[in-house]
């Protein structure tokens, strides 16, 4: 089974970016031009009381794994988020 990155849904059968988990996604990929670790985005974040779909707190590892996924950049058929 596969599973839909966060950012993204399935709607009628087609993969289609979801508004409010891309904002957060632009968000990580924006700070990482502004801060030096991914550490630090997590942290802010959390301060801005954007936490993970879990309701958890993003950790450096989250960010690490977001920055690392090429579907956020439209590879894979998935729309282009950033």
């Amino acid at each position: 089974m596969n599973v839909i990155p966060y950012g993204y849904k399935m709607n009628n059968g087609q993969i289609v970016i979801q508004s409010t988990s891309a904002s957060v996604i632009r968000t990580v990929f924006s700070k990482k031009l502004e801060l030096t670790t991914n550490r630090a985005i997590a942290r802010y974040l959390n301060e801005q009381k954007l936490f993970k779909p879990s309701g958890t707190n993003w950790y450096h590892h989250d960010i690490g794994r977001i920055l690392k996924n090429q579907r956020y950049c439209g590879e894979y058929g998935y729309p282009k988020i950033v």
